[in-house]
């Protein structure tokens, strides 16, 4: 195999790699959003002050997962280090996880019937930060960028 090839197979198995992670933090997004239902209802809570909170911190967290995102992104791109793509994707993907776990807690802890809004906001998020080959290719994949 010639260098360009090898470019290329190596350019594959790390986009494939982050379509995986991709499809495991969407796989759990079901379950945050099953597992109250399984569970069934709940009483509603005399106090929202939790609730309030978790619906303030669940939107807050995914927005600062394209923060994060952006940053670690500009540095793999300034060091051409394809392995802080998948790291950005990484910790992108788990603080939107974060926001799902804050709306299972609104449900669990606040009693809140409307958790499913939190969950679906970070839902929104991680599809939002579906891999794209153009992510890595940037690094150090310049020519390869199909």
């Amino acid at each position: 195999m010639s260098t360009n090839q090898n470019d290329q197979a190596r350019f594959e198995a790390q986009y494939r790699t982050l379509l995986i992670l991709w499809g495991a933090f969407l796989s759990m997004f079901v379950l945050y959003y099953f597992l109250p239902v399984a569970i069934g209802s709940r009483q509603q809570p005399e106090d929202k002050t939790l609730s309030i909170l978790f619906n303030v911190m669940s939107p807050l967290l995914v927005a600062v997962s394209f923060f994060v995102k952006r940053n670690v992104f500009a540095r793999a791109v300034a060091t051409q280090d394809a392995r802080l793509v998948q790291t950005g994707f990484i910790v992108a993907a788990a603080i939107c996880e974060a926001g799902a776990l804050l709306g299972l807690l609104d449900y669990l802890v606040a009693h809140d019937r409307y958790y499913f809004i939190l969950i679906g906001f970070a839902l929104l998020g991680l599809v939002l930060h579906f891999p794209r080959r153009s992510q890595l290719a940037v690094t150090n994949f310049k020519n390869l960028s199909s």
